[in-house]
């Protein structure tokens, strides 16, 4: 369903839950023109869930809410990631792994990534003793599901003063 330009994704036969597509990524300025839109679409929606932008702490809308966690990071440059954000440990398992053969190299989204993980996913059925949801899938499958956000990469940060954010 499209309402306001925005994707929302109902689930549920029971309890009818609706929520914004991409939800973890995405935010809502205005969540009554959501609300509005959703009860003149004469949909049987129970409940609607939806998330404040990161990393807002304190409740900003009168709705009922639960607290939930959500490890985040703010990731601007890969090499900011590499140099400031991980550890040495981090950055010493990577390099004894480069010593082994093994490549870090930041890539582009392409056909040939998502090969690769659609063969690392069919490599076996079976990881850690509890069976691998991703195995199976098809190429296209795949594809649809790692392609996510490509159109506007989304940054869930982006209002934020980085250096502040999570000090």
């Amino acid at each position: 369903m499209r309402i306001e330009n925005r994707d929302i994704k109902i689930q549920g036969r029971v309890l009818r839950i609706a929520r914004l597509d991409a939800e973890k990524y995405k935010f809502l300025e205005d969540p009554e023109a959501i609300l509005k839109g959703l009860r003149e679409s004469g949909a049987r929606i129970d409940l609607f869930t939806f998330m404040q932008r990161l990393p807002e702490t304190s409740p900003k809308y009168a709705y009922p809410m639960e607290w939930d966690n959500l490890a985040a990071l703010p990731v601007s440059t890969f090499d900011r990631w590499w140099n400031e954000q991980i550890g040495f440990k981090a950055r010493n398992k990577a390099k004894q792994a480069e010593k082994k053969g093994v490549v870090i190299r930041e890539v582009p989204f392409s056909d040939a990534l998502v090969e690769g993980i659609w063969r690392i996913y069919n490599e076996t059925p079976i990881r850690q003793g509890r069976k691998f949801p991703h195995f199976g899938k098809d190429l296209p499958t795949v594809y649809k599901e790692e392609a996510t956000f490509l159109d506007g990469q989304v940054d869930p940060f982006q209002d934020i003063d980085r250096s502040e954010a999570f000090a």
